[in-house]
């Protein structure tokens, strides 16, 4: 699955898509001009006063402008290249001349997708999570259901120090075996300070430990990243652990599952990754 769906609902809003507006009554999210083009995209009844195109239904205006997005990083129109970046698109998308701001709007777009400015539009076509929404919660450490219990033996609480095992969780329901953090404290084994033995994984789960790195290896990083049959967690600032989704293309920045917060975001709402732990499906 790639980042153009939500590209093309980030551009919905910066475009003010509400009731009332233009690009409301038009039916069309991207707020686009008519031409051959753009009529091409979907059934629609001509043009407004001001040359903008009405889509028969928003259905049809947010395809439409979907499949824009994936011309354009296909290279499939004369004004935009695969190679460009994001503030090179808007700066044809949403010229200066027209008095808009290329830079605000880039910086909004990137800042909804997770993505530097810089990025190069084509790889938003392949940006995507190794852990699909659908097959992996995203749970809190800090959930009032288990935040108070107590880690293996120690007196030390999952909501305090449990952001190792709550990612362990996380793992488990991507692997189709899922067990609750509570879980984890009651049957993984740990260190007389709630330090996780790795090992305990591959004893209890259906899924094995494979490596602990105690600095950041972006090579297996994102090696594991890519391979659906292996999961990384990621030690970010030398004391705390979130699950790795995907890589932002050309930098080292992650997307994560943040067990403190519960939702996902971005690694650089760290100061530095500082290793890592794999796992991989028991064969």
């Amino acid at each position: 699955m790639s980042r153009i769906e939500d590209w093309a609902t980030a551009t919905q809003k910066h475009e003010g898509f509400y009731k009332g507006s233009r690009s409301y009554r038009n039916n069309s999210p991207g707020n686009f001009r008519y031409t051959k083009y753009t009529a091409s995209l979907g059934a629609n009844k001509g043009k407004d006063d001001k040359n903008f195109i009405i889509y028969n239904s928003y259905e049809i205006g947010f395809n439409a402008l979907k499949q824009f997005l994936t011309d354009a990083c296909n290279g499939e129109l004369r004004a935009y290249r695969p190679d460009m970046t994001l503030l090179q698109f808007y700066g044809v998308y949403a010229p200066s001349a027209d008095g808009n701001s290329p830079k605000n709007y880039a910086t909004f777009i990137a800042n909804s997708l997770g993505v530097p400015i810089s990025l190069q539009i084509k790889y938003l076509l392949d940006i995507q999570d190794n852990f699909l929404p659908h097959t992996m919660k995203v749970l809190s450490q800090r959930d009032p259901i288990w935040a108070g219990d107590y880690i293996g033996k120690t007196k030390v609480t999952i909501g305090k120090q449990g952001c190792t095992i709550t990612c362990i969780s996380m793992l488990s329901d991507y692997y189709n075996c899922f067990h609750t953090p509570a879980w984890m404290a009651d049957n993984l084994r740990f260190t007389a300070d709630a330090k996780l033995f790795w090992q305990s994984v591959s004893e209890k789960l259906c899924f094995d430990f494979t490596w602990r790195g105690y600095s950041p290896d972006y090579v297996k990083i994102d090696a594991a990243i890519k391979d659906p049959e292996t999961a990384v967690i990621l030690e970010v600032e030398n004391y705390h652990w979130v699950v790795a989704l995907s890589k932002v293309p050309l930098t080292k920045i992650y997307r994560i599952a943040d067990p403190w917060t519960g939702s996902k975001g971005l690694s650089t709402r760290y100061r530095y990754i500082s290793g890592y732990a794999t796992f991989k499906t028991k064969k």
